[in-house]
């Protein structure tokens, strides 16, 4: 708000997030549902601590250099929200073991995409004081009022967010092979021109 930094507000800044967005999640995991995993569970909430702990270290080093519009890996908090909207939404810790373990591999996905090279978008170049600026107010708006209204809706957008990087990564992971292909198949009628036709 000041405009002003320090090495030692970027570094503080950081344990205050890891205490945030990977202890107190991990920690509201295990109790809730994955104690009845005794070790395995510890070491699901543990995966999810040090992902996160390695996913700010790695921001604090890229953040000056990379492309504001997009987070590299899932972001903490996204990462945090996802496990814990599930616990919101579900106040009662699951009964069946199925589910249990359905939150585990909630847990586990989201610590590795946090340490991902998978691109999100970081919505920072949404410009609230542009000309159409009250459609993405309009837009806000509606969400809060979504989410006010039918709490475990949180889920649902914490998940969209969560898959949107994967479904963008295989989305362009097809277009590029495509384009590849497609090259290559321009590319192999020209060198059969230069080559010319076989000598008997």
């Amino acid at each position: 708000m000041t405009g002003t930094t320090s090495e030692f507000g970027v570094e503080f800044d950081s344990l205050a997030d890891i205490a945030s967005f990977g202890i107190a999640p991990a920690f509201l995991a295990y109790e809730w549902a994955l104690a009845p995993f005794h070790r395995v569970g510890w070491l699901v909430a543990f995966l999810f601590v040090a992902c996160a702990a390695t996913r700010l270290a790695r921001f604090n080093i890229q953040h000056a250099a990379s492309d504001k519009r997009y987070f590299v890996g899932l972001p903490s908090p996204a990462a945090a929200g996802a496990v814990a909207s599930v616990a919101f939404g579900f106040p009662e810790p699951p009964t069946h073991l199925g589910a249990s373990v359905l939150v585990a591999t909630l847990t586990a996905t989201a610590a590795l995409l946090m340490v991902s090279r998978i691109r999100y978008r970081s919505f920072k170049n949404l410009d609230l004081r542009s000309p159409r600026s009250y459609l993405n107010v309009l837009v806000i708006v509606a969400a809060i009022v979504v989410v006010l209204a039918h709490p475990r809706s949180v889920m649902v957008i914490a998940a969209l967010y969560m898959l949107s990087g994967p479904v963008a990564w295989a989305g362009g992971w097809l277009t590029r092979g495509r384009s590849r292909r497609v090259a290559a198949d321009e590319r192999q009628p020209a060198e059969e021109a230069v080559d010319g036709p076989p000598i008997r």
